[in-house]
């Protein structure tokens, strides 16, 4: 185990969080069932400039990929090294003969060539960042996975890239609105048939059937809450870790999907776990014995059908639920 250096000590969790959803997007994308050994190259602005943001990615990524089942970054300081030393840049990313130049060293210093490569572009859009992270395969130049997050920009990011700091203040709230209403009384006298107003009919709502859960592997997934808000059918749910061991779970949207009455199928919903939202996937460390709420969203679905199938994306597989009733 290498030691960590953390270039950026002051980290907070504006740039932490989209750094990590780019990390488990990668990670959950990858379809391999044996982890392999990942060289983490440089993260370079769109004009090919390498600035301290991109050590502040290289730290992050490191620590979220430290305990991956899949991902094994080789030291990323030895990388680092190697790649300044091969002047590694955003015009060497589709050269063949230069991964396998890079590919031989490694050989040279670890004893074997790396199984992937990852590098990323940052791009300033001065109000925001958007972060995209290439996953190269050995072998080929074709990027196989891209992720890509946008966030918006602030006083730390302007010093990661070197730019003058931008104070960001937020705006005041309105001051507070004293309203002196004046009312004026006329008596008068007035003689009318009084009439006693209809009580108000408040809507009676159908309490839901009770809803299915599932065990998979160490994990209890209960259903909630399956409902339209809008023109978006929310179906939610809480997970619990059984086992006494923390455990890291994924709930994927690309392995996710509703077969209707009808035989329609609707696919690609978006999936939260905690507070962490992704049109991809989502992860989360479960500890033991503590419930995480989750929720999938699709947008597509028909108000006016039912649901005959769900399937939700654990880890690499598929979770089903069959016959939900909705609420509309």
């Amino acid at each position: 185990m290498f030691s960590y250096l953390f270039t950026v000590q002051s980290q907070t969790s504006a740039l932490r969080e989209p750094i990590q959803k780019l990390s488990s997007d990668l990670e959950a994308h990858y379809q391999g069932r044996q982890g392999i050994k990942i060289a983490l190259l440089e993260f370079r602005t769109t004009d090919d400039r390498l600035l301290p943001f991109n050590a502040f990615i290289r730290d992050e990524m490191v620590l979220n990929y430290q305990v991956s089942e899949k991902f094994k970054l080789i030291d990323p300081f030895m990388t680092a090294k190697v790649a300044a030393q091969n002047n590694w840049s955003m015009k060497t990313v589709s050269s063949f003969p230069y991964y396998e130049k890079l590919g031989q060293q490694f050989m040279e210093k670890t004893g074997y060539v790396p199984d992937a490569w990852i590098y990323g572009q940052i791009q300033d859009n001065e109000e925001s960042i958007t972060l995209t992270a290439y996953y190269v395969p050995t072998g080929t130049t074709d990027a196989k996975l891209v992720s890509t997050v946008s966030f918006p920009s602030d006083e730390q990011s302007d010093r990661l890239l070197g730019k003058p700091i931008k104070i960001r203040t937020k705006p005041s709230p309105p001051p507070d609105t004293l309203v002196i209403e004046h009312r004026v009384v006329i008596e008068e006298t007035v003689i009318e048939p009084v009439t006693q107003p209809a009580p108000e009919q408040l809507p009676v709502e159908n309490p839901q059937t009770a809803l299915p859960s599932v065990d998979y592997e160490q994990f209890h997934f209960e259903l909630t809450e399956v409902s339209f808000i809008g023109e978006k059918l929310h179906i939610r749910f809480s997970v619990i870790n059984k086992s006494d061991l923390e455990k890291k779970l994924y709930i994927t949207s690309y392995n996710s999907r509703i077969i209707d009455n009808e035989g329609g199928e609707t696919l690609k919903p978006e999936v939260s776990l905690g507070s962490t939202q992704s049109s991809y996937s989502v992860n989360k460390n479960m500890v033991p014995g503590v419930a995480i709420k989750g929720e999938v969203v699709f947008e597509k679905f028909p108000d006016h059908l039912t649901i005959k199938l769900l399937e939700l994306g654990v880890q690499d597989e598929k979770i089903s639920f069959r016959d939900l009733p909705v609420n509309r």
